[in-house]
């Protein structure tokens, strides 16, 4: 957003900017950095990752129809993905890519039947190895449950967002961090949390601290 600090006000000030009307949720899913253990919590190994305090945003509201209308501050046009043309990348079996294979998979995964305006700011540096796909999975299936009124669980999702890479993108990735997306309806204070990882276990508290 410009190298200015992105908050929930911020996120919900840009939405009413480009829809006209207040968000009904907002996401947030956190980078990650491992401190040892890369390429192998998806081979089995242990590894140490932590949060980090970049983060990948999502503000949301419902359509009357089910297209998804997306802008984001990494495109300046607005993406608009038509229900029938999701059905289609999701059946025709192949390897999706780029936001449309994320909003697909996560739609497909979540049995989500709701159209929806989304605003996507992030400052995680893209293709940096902290985690900015991670990060967007989690805020797109946090954000397909909620406007869908569905309740999740956070190991569930967990594993979810690996599924949106390891099958629908196919993206070697390990598990992403527990408590990994958090919602701000009103503004909550953000924790960090380091975690022991294993791709078969997926994650367990190790410890946590607050970033200042």
């Amino acid at each position: 957003m410009d190298n200015m600090q992105i908050t929930p006000n911020s996120m919900a000030e840009q939405f009413v900017r480009l829809y006209g009307r207040e968000p009904e949720y907002i996401w947030r899913a956190p980078g990650r950095v491992n401190l040892i253990g890369d390429h192998t919590d998806y081979q089995g190994g242990l590894a140490l990752p932590i949060a980090l305090p970049y983060a990948t945003w999502v503000a949301s509201r419902t359509r009357s129809d089910q297209d998804i209308h997306v802008a984001t501050d990494y495109h300046q046009e607005q993406l608009v993905l038509p229900y029938a043309k999701r059905r289609a990348l999701v059946a025709s079996a192949t390897t999706l890519s780029g936001l449309t294979g994320f909003l697909s998979a996560t739609w497909e995964i979540t049995k989500c039947a709701m159209g929806a305006d989304l605003w996507i700011a992030t400052d995680v540096p893209v293709a940096s190895g902290l985690s900015s796909s991670a990060a967007l999975s989690l805020a797109l299936l946090a954000t397909a449950y909620s406007l869908n009124h569905q309740d999740f669980e956070p190991m569930a999702i967990i594993r979810q967002a690996q599924e949106v890479e390891n099958v629908y993108l196919g993206v070697s990735s390990g598990p992403s961090i527990i408590r990994a997306a958090e919602q701000y309806q009103p503004m909550t204070h953000a924790e960090q949390q380091a975690l022991m990882a294993t791709a078969d276990r997926y994650a367990s508290p190790f410890g946590e601290f607050s970033h200042p």
